[in-house]
């Protein structure tokens, strides 16, 4: 096959799911860089990463909507589209370039914005009711939050939870209603950890991810709090580890989703 009716024959057996005959276009030694992951190297461990990544779409098409040849080099311009279980679509532009060999491809490299695409999946996630949706919308609503990782104390640390967000929290004492202004003292980017509250008026915890606990926060361990969580529409029930390191109130959270 001419450069590039192969670069096609990529592209219809990836879109018709064609997994064996999608490895049969690539080299034996072929090797596969993609925004994100690690590089990818065989031509069974190729196709098999294709099968892995679109999985997750029922629906989807790659549309090489520009094609430039230049030797046995094949630069493509793609829009991609798809659709998740749920329902959801997304969609995406991508440069490819495929560097043939032998009549096959030898190495593919891939480009587009892994970040913004990763955004876009949790949007699409986001929409979708029960437990995963829960996920997709916290971690969304953290997305912008910057600052310092901070470690738990006792027998937790970073990337110690499965599935588990971590951002700075601080506990605060309300008698009455949380107002706007009471809110507004803490530290912007900061979790409330509320107690005692009677109400929360309206708008105060705008922009802010806030639950309810009971008990003392104590600075030598680390104590589960039932919260309710009242941010991007997340309004029950996730589990919280908090600490104290310090015993003046301020503690790590972490937000198990």
């Amino acid at each position: 096959m001419r450069p590039s009716e192969l670069v096609q024959a990529y592209f219809d057996r990836l879109n018709a799911e064609d997994w064996d005959g999608l490895a049969e276009l690539f080299h034996p030694e072929a090797e596969l860089e993609a925004p994100g992951f690690p590089r990818t190297k065989g031509r069974d461990q190729v196709s098999a990463y294709f099968r892995s990544a679109l999985s997750i779409y029922p629906e989807h098409f790659d549309d090489p909507v520009r094609v430039i040849v230049a030797g046995d080099t094949v630069t493509v311009n793609i829009h991609y589209e798809g659709r998740l279980a749920g329902g959801q679509r997304l969609s995406f532009d991508a440069v490819d370039v495929f560097d043939l060999r032998d009549g096959l491809i030898y190495a593919e490299t891939s480009w587009y914005d892994s970040f913004e695409v990763r955004r876009e999946l949790l949007r699409a996630r986001a929409r979708e009711a029960g437990h995963d949706g829960d996920r997709a919308r916290l971690r969304l609503a953290l997305a912008d939050v910057r600052g310092r990782a901070h470690a738990l104390g006792g027998r937790w640390t970073n990337g110690g939870v499965a599935d588990a967000l971590c951002v700075p929290a601080v506990l605060i004492d309300v008698e009455g209603v949380l107002t706007a202004e009471r809110a507004a003292r803490e530290p912007a980017g900061w979790a409330l950890l509320v107690r005692g509250a009677d109400a929360i008026a309206e708008g105060a915890l705008a922009g802010r991810l806030a639950g309810g606990c009971s008990g003392e926060l104590d600075g030598g361990r680390v104590a589960p709090w039932a919260v309710g969580l009242a941010l991007a529409g997340i309004d029950a029930g996730a589990g919280v580890l908090v600490s104290s390191p310090g015993g003046d109130g301020a503690a790590n959270a972490v937000f198990i989703v």
